[in-house]
């Protein structure tokens, strides 16, 4: 059993080459004992963990030296009944998605007080077994050969360590002030710490900056300029349960750049415009509801032409009376035909070819 929620334990690549372990290969004969053994023949001193059915034997003081570990919780004097687990024997059962060979690379840190991550494991499945075991995961715990990859996992840490500090101290007082108002929606803009705002009163910012909450500090400003700090934070916030997310960068006037008249004569303002982080969010409950339109239409009680009457006079329908006039009956049978008048065309001409072109010819000598 997990005791603490953390990221998902999906990668668990177990390491079978036997080069690739390191000095924990070297310590197989020491951590792995037959199954039969049980705690009782290794005597007082020893502790047994069974991992997938894999008995490793370590050394109950050096477990006891870290009591902050998962194991070192399990052994200790007041022990959590939750994750402790026994067989008849006494032995500590772990049941885990991570294979027993890649478990034993853990084990270096009760013995060297260190683990050093096997070239053909991904650091990053090393830190969800630390995160599993609770061993810490900082420079001092984990030896790599792939420096960039033990320096990215601690960076990530450290990120977030450094957001939800600036998130309790910063982003908090300005998020509550847009609550205080009625708001469910907040989008927050990080400046510099000299840098000053100087808008016209008269004529703000047409996109609606103003509307924006802002935080001056530099520190947060180089902090959000790296994509992966972004992403951090981004992932703190929606634990945290806000909605709709969403951390960039983007433009933001400072001050009034110049001011023209339009056609019209009224006077336009262009403002000065650097790129500086955001923070967009939303703790809106019913989301979903807000935005719902119910288009009913309200039916009336007549369709003749007195509920027409009655709106336009602005009066209830019942004392409206509207008399509408209607014509007598036709008699279809007594209605007189209509008069058709017959036009004659007039008959036309049929001109032969020939006698056509003779009088073209004449035309032409008589000209």
């Amino acid at each position: 059993m997990n005791p603490r929620p953390q990221r998902s334990l999906s990668r668990s690549q177990a390491v079978t080459s036997p080069s690739a372990m390191g000095s924990s290969s070297r310590s197989d004969s020491r951590s792995h004992v037959p199954k039969n053994s049980g705690a009782s023949a290794a005597g007082s001193t020893n502790v047994t963990f069974i991992v997938n059915g894999t008995h490793f034997l370590l050394n109950r003081e050096s477990v006891e030296a870290h009591p902050e570990t998962l194991m070192g919780k399990m052994v200790s004097s007041s022990p959590i009944t939750d994750i402790v687990r026994h067989n008849d024997r006494g032995d500590y059962i772990i049941n885990t998605e991570f294979s027993p060979d890649f478990f034993r690379v853990a084990l270096d840190y009760y013995k060297q007080g260190y683990i050093t991550c096997p070239p053909d494991v991904p650091l990053s499945d090393l830190r969800d077994l630390c995160d599993y075991l609770m061993i810490p995961f900082n420079a001092n715990t984990v030896k790599s050969y792939d420096l960039r990859a033990l320096l990215h996992e601690i960076a990530n840490d450290g990120a977030r360590k450094h957001f939800e500090d600036f998130l309790e101290s910063k982003v908090m007082p300005s998020i509550v002030q847009r609550a205080l108002k009625g708001e469910r929606e907040c989008n927050v803009v990080i400046l510099l710490d000299n840098e000053q705002i100087e808008w016209n009163p008269k004529l703000p910012p047409p996109s609606g900056e103003a509307q924006s909450q802002v935080i001056q500090s530099t520190a947060m400003h180089g902090f959000f300029k790296y994509l992966e700090n972004r992403d951090v934070a981004k992932s703190v916030l929606v634990e945290r349960g806000f909605k709709k997310v969403c951390l960039g960068i983007e433009g933001f006037p400072t001050h009034i750049d110049r001011i023209r008249t339009r056609q019209d004569g009224k006077l336009e303002a262009s403002y000065f415009y650097v790129q500086r982080p955001f923070i967009r969010l939303s703790w809106e409950k019913e989301d979903a509801r807000s935005r719902h339109v119910d288009f009913q239409c309200i039916r009336s009680r007549s369709r003749s032409a007195g509920s027409l009457a009655a709106a336009a006079m602005d009066l209830p329908l019942d004392d409206v009376i509207v008399n509408i006039p209607i014509n007598d009956p036709v008699d279809v049978e007594h209605e007189p035909e209509p008069d058709f008048v017959q036009i004659e065309q007039p008959e036309q001409v049929v001109v032969e070819e020939g006698a056509l072109n003779n009088h073209s010819d004449e035309e032409e000598e008589h000209d």
